[in-house]
């Protein structure tokens, strides 16, 4: 079964009392989507390569209409050799990214290297790769492709029904990678090039 939908994610505007927590961008989205599926259960897995070292900071999974989940979603990150690196349970209480929700890990740092996160569609909506418009990928990452088998739990798919069988893969799993750090506000900002003005005219006048 599937229906057509097509989805525009709006732009966040940034607000705070003394500064503002950088948020962590996810491992990759699109501006718009076409189609979602609901036929049956699917362990959808997600092949990307690290370019250069990342802290992922949460685990997330495919939201088609961000309005949460029939059901639970737990979601596995993987080494290439299919070492269990991390996992989380995304809920429909999980914090909303655009068209994931995420739910928060313990950050962990991934060097370069290949990986597969994984989670099943369950009778949650998923999306499949020729209905993936504008897809953007974090710049630190290579999105290689997917691995899929019918079923209901986030196994590392040793032995995959089909492995990069569409050109953008699946929205089903993702990943949230941490920015760190803060960003000041505007008048934050602006206090302290007074503050260096200051410095400069005192300097001056001696």
């Amino acid at each position: 079964m599937k229906h057509s939908i097509v989805k525009s994610l709006a732009g966040l505007a940034l607000a705070g009392s003394t500064s503002l927590a950088v948020a962590g961008s996810l491992g990759w989205t699109a501006s718009t989507i076409e189609e979602v599926y609901t036929n049956g259960s699917w362990v959808l897995g997600v092949n990307f390569s690290v370019v250069s070292t990342v802290a992922v900071d949460g685990l997330g999974y495919f939201d088609a209409d961000q309005n949460g989940f029939s059901a639970d979603h737990l979601v596995n990150l993987y080494d290439s050799a299919g070492t269990l690196l991390a996992s989380a349970t995304v809920t429909s209480a999980s914090t909303l990214q655009g068209l994931f929700r995420v739910a928060s890990i313990a950050p962990l740092t991934l060097g370069p290297g290949d990986y597969r996160v994984v989670g099943a569609s369950l009778s949650d909506a998923y999306l499949f790769g020729a209905d993936i418009a504008n897809l953007v990928v974090d710049p630190r990452l290579s999105k290689l492709g997917n691995a899929y088998s019918a079923g209901t739990s986030g196994d590392f798919l040793t032995a995959p029904t089909y492995v990069n069988d569409m050109p953008w893969g699946y929205f089903g799993p993702n990943i949230s990678l941490g920015n760190g750090g803060t960003v000041p506000e505007p008048t934050a900002l602006m206090l302290a090039a007074l503050g260096l003005t200051g410095l400069g005219l005192a300097r001056r006048r001696k």
